[in-house]
């Protein structure tokens, strides 16, 4: 196989160059601020245990206690069988603590923001993103069949320029951006955000993906962007929060549920399948 060809080269290169390959490295152990590899203790810049709660007597108690009582598995998609006392314990809780109407939970960060972002738009929308967005905000908006289009890195006057030229072309628009880019350690000035969001001219939604709580609460007491969604990947899960209970009984319904992953896909009370767009409509091309 030609591509497995190439990475045996390329794998290769890297050896005679004396250099160790970085990835796939064995841990020996729990991952926090330290960890272990080769019977060495080392400093750890690749973890999202942010908060180190992941291995905590306390944490792994309740998942003992949790096990003990619903199994390792629930066996099914939340939407056939596998709903448990524990998720609607939990995004209640959720939703309490950040001040929101409801909440939906979801196994990880990644498939989080995919599901979300294929759930709100879809072909004739537009995506317009950071340039620093993380991966799963990529996929998500490739996902949903809708335009994306990039813009500079925590500027808010470079998203507000591209919106005055095109956002008329545009059924509905997503801005994209982070609460905290965490590979580069800085984040954005959201107040100027919000100001671009709320610009009448534009009519926009936002969506911010957090990594912290106290940031979460914050966002959403001001009730200013519509969207938020969080990774609380520390204690091993993710969740999409949105401050319309009609928004998260939406996702609910139309969402797909797996035990393992969630994807874009409706699969229940979905609507019938958009038509392709034709050449008359003006966001049959997507301007790059």
């Amino acid at each position: 196989m030609p591509e497995y060809l190439r990475l045996m080269g390329l794998q290769e290169q890297i050896a005679s160059g004396g250099v160790r390959n970085p990835f796939f490295g064995v841990h020996e152990g729990r991952v926090s601020n330290t960890t272990q590899i080769d019977g060495r203790e080392l400093i750890s810049y690749a973890s999202y245990n942010y908060l180190g709660l992941s291995g905590t007597p306390e944490v792994n108690e309740s998942a003992k206690n949790a096990i003990d009582r619903f199994g390792t598995s629930v066996s099914a998609s939340r939407i056939v069988s596998g709903e448990k006392t524990i998720h609607k314990e939990l995004e209640a809780e959720l939703a309490k603590f950040l001040g929101v109407e409801d909440v939906i939970t979801f196994p990880g960060g990644h498939a989080t923001n995919e599901t979300v972002i294929g759930h709100l738009i879809g072909p004739g929308d537009l995506v317009i993103h950071d340039s620093f967005a993380h991966n799963s905000i990529i996929q998500g908006a490739e996902l949903s069949g809708a335009c994306r289009r990039p813009f500079d890195h925590n500027d808010h006057e470079a998203l507000d320029k591209i919106l005055t030229e095109i956002r008329g072309e545009y059924r509905r628009v997503l801005i994209a951006i982070e609460g905290l880019y965490s590979m580069d350690g800085d984040y954005p000035d959201l107040p100027k955000f919000i100001e671009v969001r709320t610009n009448i001219r534009h009519g926009c939604t936002s969506m911010r993906p957090t990594r912290s709580a106290r940031s979460a609460r914050r966002v959403v007491a001001s009730r200013k962007c519509k969207t938020l969604t969080g990774v609380r990947s520390n204690v091993g899960w993710g969740h999409s929060v949105s401050p319309s209970a009609a928004a998260v009984d939406s996702s609910r319904a139309t969402g797909t549920w797996s035990s393992s992953c969630v994807t874009r896909r409706p699969v229940l009370f979905s609507p019938p399948a958009c038509r392709p767009p034709t050449s008359a409509q003006p966001w049959a091309r997507c301007r790059r």
